[in-house]
């Protein structure tokens, strides 16, 4: 894309990888680990980070991932967990 930029020019692109809450992570870690760790909730530092964290606990993104990854095969997309066993092994 980089090499190539004229049919990105103007365009907004999401750009997301995966899509995993906060007890999705908990559970990948563990099993990479290979190490039981559980999750909890820490209060945000201000009401603006709290409704932020709450909205991407509960709602999400709102990317199309799929859609995203087939319109750009050639991105190397690494899931959370492929991620993780490829740094934490």
């Amino acid at each position: 894309m980089i090499e190539s930029p004229e049919p990105f020019l103007g365009k907004r692109i999401d750009i997301a990888s995966d899509e995993v809450t906060g007890q999705q992570a908990t559970e990948i870690l563990s099993n990479v680990l290979e190490h039981k760790i559980e999750y909890t909730s820490i209060p945000a530092p201000n009401e603006d980070l709290a409704r932020m964290f709450e909205w991407y606990e509960k709602v999400g993104t709102d990317i199309d991932i799929a859609s995203l990854h087939k319109e750009y095969p050639t991105v190397n997309w690494l899931s959370f967990k492929d991620w993780a066993r490829s740094k934490l092994k």
